[in-house]
């Protein structure tokens, strides 16, 4: 018993360090190519307002690929010997609807930005 709960433990170590270090970088990367306060502070043309919402677009898919994850996780999960012991589906339940939160208001903040993008054209 004591070596399979050895092998769960080790396998989830490595299950979490493999999906989460890489995309660490991949954040980093992003937020140094675009800045979105000043974006935001900056906009002033539909190109500018185009821009943040293609900001938006990206993170919410971003978002919905993230919950996506946890949904196979959580499932997963299911399958692991151990698992009344701890609460991971719950949490993964949990991250997978904070995730589709945060798509949802990606893409209406997209929304209003393309808004803004028309108003802004119409000014011209």
């Amino acid at each position: 018993m004591r070596g399979l709960t050895v092998r769960v433990t080790l396998t989830m170590l490595a299950l979490v360090a493999t999906l989460y270090l890489p995309t660490q970088r991949v954040g980093v990367v992003a937020a140094q190519t675009f800045d979105l306060e000043k974006a935001v502070t900056g906009a002033k043309t539909p190109a500018d307002h185009e821009a943040i919402a293609s900001y938006y677009d990206k993170e919410g898919t971003t978002a919905k690929a993230k919950a996506e994850e946890h949904h196979k996780l959580m499932k997963a999960y299911r399958n692991v010997a151990g698992k009344g012991q701890f609460a991971i589906e719950g949490h993964c339940q949990r991250l997978a609807q904070n995730y589709e939160s945060i798509a949802t208001e990606n893409t209406a903040l997209a929304a209003a930005h393309r808004q803004m993008a028309q108003e802004a054209a119409q000014k011209k």
